[in-house]
């Protein structure tokens, strides 16, 4: 009966270690969420990261310096 009791713990205690595992990977940092919204006008801008963007805007949120046009 003792084994059995002591079988038992160890399982209740690893399936309670996976399911932290599973939860804290899921967690997201505040950096990684873009709560940036732009609306969808093509005006194409030349980012300093030689990127072009669809707009100022999502140049914008990606906090990039920016001038007009599409980069060469």
């Amino acid at each position: 009966m003792k084994i059995i009791t002591l079988i038992s713990t160890l399982i209740l205690i690893t399936s309670c270690a996976q399911s932290q595992t599973e939860v804290s990977a899921r967690k997201v940092k505040k950096e990684e969420i873009n709560t940036c919204v732009c609306m969808e006008i093509y005006s194409p801008v030349c980012g300093r990261d030689g990127k072009t963007y669809g707009n100022a805007c999502e140049a914008r949120c990606q906090k990039v310096r920016f001038t007009p046009g599409e980069c060469r």
